[in-house]
């Protein structure tokens, strides 16, 4: 409401002070954007902001919850987006994969598997690769674990 009045009001005293050549384009610009339109933007851009909180919060809490969940960082400890971890039963690395995630923007991976001993198998094209090994138990607390790729043993 408040816009609508200085909106008249300045358009009222445009010919007052002059400057009378503006009324054309100031008159339609105002009315083309106005309160609506600017109020619609603000509004989708709240609901853009909520839902990648939203989703973020979801992302966050799934990753909490998973039994098995890491991430991959480099020696400075930044994290690796888009690292390969191939998580292999422990004394089966030859038979194929149990599961085979990939790292998000932050590093993050994680997995729901059962009871057990496992073998992850980390690589990054540019950085190299690593192997750790994980005991993975549903009824107990697993920790987070930290994955850190060295540079030097990099295939050239």
């Amino acid at each position: 409401m408040l816009f609508f009045a200085l909106y008249f009001l300045s358009a009222a005293m445009l010919p007052a002070q002059g400057w009378d050549f503006l009324r054309p384009v100031y008159l339609p610009a105002a009315e083309i954007l106005g309160l609506p339109g600017v109020c619609a933007l603000g509004y989708g851009i709240y609901l853009m902001r909520d839902a990648r909180a939203l989703r973020n919060f979801n992302e966050d809490l799934l990753w909490s919850e998973r039994p098995l969940r890491g991430t991959v960082s480099d020696q400075a400890g930044s994290p690796i987006a888009r690292a390969t971890v191939d998580v292999f039963v422990d004394g089966m690395e030859e038979s194929r994969p149990v599961a085979t995630l990939v790292t998000d923007i932050r590093g993050r991976f994680s997995a729901d598997l059962a009871d057990g001993n496992y073998l992850l198998q980390v690589g990054v094209p540019e950085l190299g690769e690593s192997s750790m090994q994980v005991a993975v138990a549903k009824s107990g607390e697993n920790q987070a674990m930290q994955i850190r790729i060295d540079g030097s043993s990099a295939a050239e």
